[in-house]
């Protein structure tokens, strides 16, 4: 069912109206402090992973469902952890290092809530100015796609899915099942791609480079700014 409501564009919110090169340096600086701040500062950066979720208008059922998705590797961790080394001390250490990574990837699901598939685009071409106009265009247009056809293919799992269960694939014969959903998405796949090449060439994809048409607001280096300042009051409070 997650394949078919789910869906890459960018939740209309007060982070999606920010700058994507401010967003995605405030998510680099805050990501830094939550990996390398000191376990003090982690409660001062979890109330501003708070304030950013609710910017970017993550309800608390997406929320869960995003921890809820990697519980059974921070599990996973704390088990393998504890197992060399079961003292107190070793599992203190052992959740807060798990704590660092639920927000991190709760900054993640903020960003990709509040980013569209022309954002990131922007985004990756103007990290890759460097290489060249085109080859910087090129490879941002790519990972555009990538990500604006994950939508489909999580569709086209869930319809293969469904298929095979009212055949019986799944309850008579999972392997079988499994094999014949991994073979058919990996046919529509290359079909979809195909097409999608077809119509590149068609339009003379690479014949001319569109101009990059971002411009900083005040607002967006007032939001970078604070970002920088919340991070450096949590390594204070925490020191």
């Amino acid at each position: 069912m997650a394949g078919v409501v789910f869906r890459f564009e960018g939740r209309p919110s007060p982070v999606n109206r920010w700058d994507i090169r401010c967003r995605l340096a405030a998510t680099a600086v805050l990501g830094a402090c939550l990996v390398a701040g000191p376990p003090g500062a982690l409660v001062v950066l979890g109330l501003l992973v708070v304030v950013l979720l609710a910017l970017a208008r993550a309800t608390g059922r997406e929320t869960l469902a995003v921890l809820g998705g990697f519980l059974g590797f921070l599990l996973f961790f704390l088990a393998v952890g504890l197992a060399f080394e079961p003292t107190w001390d070793q599992a203190a250490f052992l959740g807060i290092q798990a704590l660092r990574l639920g927000l991190l990837l709760l900054v993640g699901h903020a960003l990709f809530l509040a980013a569209t598939p022309a954002d990131v685009t922007d985004g990756i071409r103007w990290t890759l100015g460097w290489l060249g106009r085109r080859r910087a265009w090129m490879a941002s247009s790519m990972a555009g796609w990538a990500l604006a056809s994950v939508p489909l293919v999580l569709d086209q799992a869930v319809q293969l899915g469904d298929a095979a269960r009212l055949r019986g694939q799944t309850a008579r014969h999972p392997v079988r099942g499994m094999k014949l959903i991994t073979l058919g998405l990996l046919v529509r796949t290359v079909e979809k791609t195909t097409d999608l090449t077809a119509a590149l060439e068609a339009r003379g994809f690479g014949s001319s480079v569109p101009e990059l048409h971002l411009r900083a607001r005040p607002r967006d280096l007032v939001v970078l700014g604070f970002a920088v300042a919340a991070c450096a009051a949590a390594w204070a409070f925490a020191v």
